[in-house]
């Protein structure tokens, strides 16, 4: 392993990409409802590592668990019911959603409609194309695999341990400040540039929607472990998060297409696995 792979970040949990890093304490005070109780605190702090690869993408280390997977008051069947899923092993979340410019050189190309924007997440890629991307990135990095994250694992990092609808509470208030959704812009933006999550992930709701590996299951009340979705050749892939054109509810609904669409709104970010798991 390089030394570049093991780099801690002692402002990942609670960093603000404005450039204000803050402490715990003082960001409870702020009442920024990152952190909803000691357990995510403690949950959240277990896990300040980020580690980079040669192309100098971030990835934040997610710690296994266990959370409540949908919504109870969602008027979408799709939804519901909540229940339990534990994540039974830990993982690296890429920090950003893959720009244009990692695309490029990795692919060589840049499928995005909106052109020229290196820091903006690259968008008009299928999930087919994802998969063509990853098989690349593969072949150039000594340490992975890479890939999609479920759809279970997607929610588990974007909720960050916290229980309310939105991982920033209950109302949608202070969206605009860790999201670009509908009507606070009319295109994708640069990555980073909102709040992060409690965890570090930058951009988890709005900018693009997200592909996952799989595609949207049928909840039960059942508890499940590393549930999956339809997998066969063909299927419907799940996209989560919202993007640039969502309304603010949108970006907490679950959606999915074919495999092989391509709109301006979707892009994604990888999951790295952690060596030895």
């Amino acid at each position: 392993m390089r030394a570049e792979d093991n780099v801690e970040d002692k402002s990942l949990v609670l960093s603000d990409p404005r450039g204000v890093t803050t402490g715990s304490s003082s960001l409870a005070r702020r009442g920024l409802n990152l952190i909803q109780s000691e357990s995510t605190i403690s949950l959240a702090l277990k896990s300040p590592q980020v580690v980079f690869n040669r192309l100098g993408m971030a990835f934040v280390r997610i710690p296994a668990g266990e959370f409540i997977m949908g919504e109870s008051k969602s008027a979408l069947t799709v939804n519901r019911p909540c229940h339990r899923v534990k994540i039974s092993q830990p993982f690296y979340l890429g920090r950003h959603l893959v720009t244009q410019a990692q695309w490029e050189a990795v692919m060589g190309s840049n499928p995005s409609h909106f052109q020229g924007r290196p820091e903006h997440p690259v968008e008009r890629v299928s999930w087919d194309d994802i998969q063509a991307f990853l098989r690349q990135l593969n072949e150039r990095e000594a340490i992975g695999p890479y890939r999609l994250p479920t759809e279970a694992e997607w929610e588990y990092a974007c909720r960050s341990g916290s229980t309310t609808p939105y991982f920033l509470g209950e109302e949608v208030d202070q969206l605009q400040d860790y999201s670009w959704y509908g009507g606070s812009t009319e295109s994708t933006q640069p990555v980073g540039h909102k709040w992060p999550n409690a965890w570090g992930l930058h951009d988890m709701l709005g900018n693009v929607w997200e592909w996952c590996h799989d595609g949207r299951r049928t909840y039960t009340v059942d508890a499940v472990v590393d549930p999956m979705g339809p997998t066969g050749a063909g299927a419907d892939r799940a996209i989560r998060g919202g993007s640039w054109n969502s309304a603010a509810h949108g970006v907490r609904e679950r959606c999915g297409f074919a495999p092989d669409t391509r709109y301006g709104h979707i892009g994604f970010r990888c999951l790295r696995s952690v060596p030895g798991t």
